[in-house]
């Protein structure tokens, strides 16, 4: 089979990381100054203190690398973590974390919501290191139905994201929170490399990982898994818009002949909107199957998730994979509805695949229909 041509991401990742801004952009360098309290043992440089900096002040936005003397050091994010291009009373206009620890602050709930890119863009690019995020809810893209356009990208290809570990556990993730009515907003969580993600289970909310609505567009809300080493945990996964029908989700695999990245869904979202020990909810968007690599034999399976508590819930009237990929790639659940696999069933074919027993859940996009109006085109020729 010929190698199927990898996609060009929205937002794009260069290894010099540049942000355009309507704001002066300082370069700053983290410095290791430490300053503060010793919080769980560990000591740490305070995010606020001006003897942290070197190159800029905090408040000209900084972008800035946690390292000194090539190591990593313990940041105590202990400000609200607000990234945009635009937005004067933003934290940053773009991060890179490559090492060390970012420990965000929990605080007394004033900084317990973090933003990427909201009223403005911003990216947030981390190739190795470790970030705790607290037990707030980490908004990537629109923040709020009042934004501006908002563009964010947060790209984790090496090192450690991380909800359920470091001082205060028990935080989300959303990919455009709110939905607004005309200005451009999209946000993007791109996994690849050997990066650990692992989304525990949240304090104040069901998912671990949510699809907003932005503002309705296809493709405005984005989770990008790449390659086949990262290693992904999410509690509850649900793709869903609750303010229109519109399909603005997009969950992406590109990989080669050694598989896609697994999402290990590992808890439940019930009691929400959909039916109980559901353990990813798709709704309201599209699947995109990027296959890079040699040539594969017709009825090929790979996993793409896999439940361990709960089940996978699909809408087949609003969720199916898009249509370029249609001619190549089913979608079927197996294992009572608890994997989640994308089967290679290149065309021409007529194969409609069955449901293995009761409660199997196969959910596949059939090409009999096809075959058959291409034979009718063919006989009125």
């Amino acid at each position: 089979m010929a190698m199927i041509k990898r996609m060009v991401m929205a937002c794009a990742c260069t290894a010099a990381l540049t942000v355009a801004s309507t704001t002066a952009m300082a370069q700053s360098t983290w410095n290791g100054s430490v300053s503060g309290t010793v919080p769980g043992g560990t000591t740490y440089g305070y995010w606020t203190n001006a003897s942290n900096w070197s190159g800029a002040s905090f408040s000209n936005q900084p972008s800035f690398l946690p390292v000194v003397d090539g190591q990593g050091y313990p940041v105590f994010m202990n400000d609200e973590f607000w990234m945009s291009s635009s937005v004067a009373n933003a934290k940053m206009g773009a991060l890179t974390l490559s090492s060390g620890t970012i420990q965000h602050f929990d605080g007394t709930g004033v900084y317990r919501n973090g933003r990427i890119g909201a009223s403005g863009s911003s990216t947030f690019t981390q190739t190795g290191g470790v970030f705790y995020y607290n037990k707030g809810e980490l908004r990537i893209g629109e923040n709020a139905g009042s934004d501006t356009s908002s563009n964010g990208l947060y790209t984790v290809s090496g090192g450690t994201f991380s909800t359920a570990g470091g001082l205060y556990a028990g935080g989300n993730v959303v990919l455009n929170r709110n939905q607004a009515s005309s200005n451009f907003q999209q946000g993007e969580l791109r996994i690849s490399g050997n990066a650990t993600v692992n989304l525990g289970q949240p304090v104040t909310v069901a998912q671990a990982l949510r699809f907003g609505g932005g503002n309705g567009a296809t493709n405005s809300a984005i989770l990008s898994i790449i390659g086949s080493q990262a290693n992904v945990s999410v509690w509850g996964l649900e793709m869903a818009n609750i303010t229109s029908t519109s399909r603005n989700g997009l969950l992406q695999f590109s990989f080669d002949q050694n598989g896609p990245s697994l999402i290990n869904l590992t808890g439940t979202i019930s009691g929400t909107s959909v039916p109980g020990n559901t353990a990813a909810n798709l709704t309201q968007g599209y699947m995109h199957i990027d296959y890079t690599g040699t040539q594969l034999t017709p009825g090929q399976t790979f996993n793409l998730m896999t439940a361990a508590t709960g089940t996978i819930a699909m809408n087949n009237s609003l969720f199916s994979l898009q249509a370029s990929d249609t001619a190549n790639w089913q979608l079927q659940l197996i294992n009572g509805s608890t994997t989640l696999q994308a089967v290679y069933v290149p065309e021409p074919s007529a194969t409609v695949l069955l449901a293995f027993g009761a409660g199997a859940g196969v959910f596949v996009i059939g090409k009999l229909n096809r075959a058959r109006n291409a034979r009718a085109s063919r006989s009125q020729a």
